[in-house]
């Protein structure tokens, strides 16, 4: 019988999870003191007052469980943080631009000689993913489109300046290498 990965992962997990469940209901009936089969049914049914009822065994033993809203939530907070620490060693503001504007994007070409390339062109996207934003900006090299995209908080990106402010209904703007060129060109 043939199984897609997915549907058998989950056929998988409930087997487990079935299995882990009678273990756990098997190591966590009350222990008892005295011998005998007879005995250890009695025990089972109400445990002896010496024995405590809150002492079992247990297995595996219990783990702290995170669940997707709190892993979340952790993450977007040191992603908070993160950003707060980048924002406060650079020499620079990010503005705030959107998809059609114009921008003019410095940019850390090596460390070890400290050289400078300034790209200009039109923002075509935009995305915003805390740590992870990063925008792209399209113009004509030697009349080719070039697409080029670099992450928001990168330490290679030393400044961000908004040439020209420009209204399109759309947040991508992939389509414009198609386009006519001279409108959307920057000199």
């Amino acid at each position: 019988r043939r199984v897609h990965g997915d549907t058998r992962t989950k056929m998988l997990a409930r087997r487990l999870a079935s299995q882990a469940c009678s273990f756990r209901l098997f190591f966590s009936r009350p222990l008892a003191s005295t011998s005998g089969a007879a005995a250890a049914v009695d025990a089972r049914a109400s445990p002896p007052s010496s024995i405590s009822s809150t002492v079992r065994r247990k297995w595996p033993p219990a783990k702290p469980r995170l669940t997707k809203l709190k892993t979340k939530a952790l993450v977007n907070e040191i992603e908070k943080e993160q950003i707060a620490k980048i924002a406060s060693q650079r020499s620079f503001q990010i503005p705030s631009f959107k998809s059609g504007d114009q921008l003019a994007v410095t940019v850390l070409l090596s460390e070890s000689t400290a050289r400078f390339q300034i790209y200009k062109g039109t923002c075509i996207a935009r995305k915003n993913r805390g740590l992870g934003s990063s925008f792209t900006i399209l113009n004509i090299y030697d009349s080719e489109p070039v697409r080029l995209t670099w992450p928001l908080y990168s330490p290679m990106v030393r400044n961000i300046e908004v040439l020209k402010r420009q209204n399109f209904r759309r947040s991508k703007l992939y389509y414009l290498d198609k386009k006519e060129w001279n409108v959307f060109k920057v000199v």
